[in-house]
């Protein structure tokens, strides 16, 4: 594959490719004491000053490709979500590698010394908001209840178990030690006959 040629001239003006990024800037201020990418200069020369919002996109995804035929004005949002993707599809390994070292400073960041003081401030901000209590209406018994964490559920313990005992979500299949019978029954119960022999005994 060819390199893109370092240097590229429209209107006059000199453009020269950045390395890192791959796009062309203007060798002199063009715009507002500012220099300009090319990209955005030949769109804008044809069309004016891009749209608010608005990112100018190379169609075929080549940067050094600068034809008007090959720019197109489209909505920051989805100009971002386009690259990000395509990055992603493309090199995967390089987004787990930035994820993982943006984690890893992350960390460092709130053990320091400056990550204390702002936790410290945010606390004083949200604590207010973190412990106002609200009315809720208990799911089991239906009784209404003040609670400060937020989408309580129940009114007390004793529902919330009553609750999930209900649900049966903790069941599981025995064989009942005297007639060796399958049966449901709650993991957290100790009994191990079945309801019929249990009755029988007693």
């Amino acid at each position: 594959m060819n390199k893109p040629p370092k240097q590229q001239i429209f209107n006059g003006i000199k453009f020269t490719r950045d390395d890192r990024t791959g796009y062309y800037l203007s060798t002199v201020r063009v715009k507002n004491g500012k220099r300009q990418r090319m990209h955005v200069y030949v769109w804008e020369y044809y069309f004016s000053d891009v749209p608010k919002g608005c990112h100018i996109h190379h169609i075929n995804g080549d940067r050094a490709d600068n034809r008007i035929e090959n720019l197109a004005a489209i909505p920051g949002v989805e100009h971002t979500t386009y690259h990000a993707k395509k990055h992603a599809k493309e090199d995967p390994h390089q987004i787990m590698e930035s994820l993982a070292k943006a984690r890893e400073a992350a960390k460092m960041w709130h053990s320091s010394e400056d990550g204390e003081v702002w936790h410290k401030a945010h606390f004083q901000r949200m604590k207010e908001k973190l412990y106002q209590k609200r009315l809720y209406v208990c799911q089991w018994c239906g009784k209404v209840f003040e609670s400060s964490k937020s989408g309580a559920k129940f009114c007390c313990n004793k529902c919330r178990s009553a609750a999930r005992r209900n649900s049966h979500v903790d069941d599981e299949i025995r064989f009942c030690s005297k007639c060796g019978a399958a049966f449901s029954i709650n993991r957290y119960y100790t009994q191990t006959k079945c309801p019929e022999c249990r009755g029988r005994w007693r």
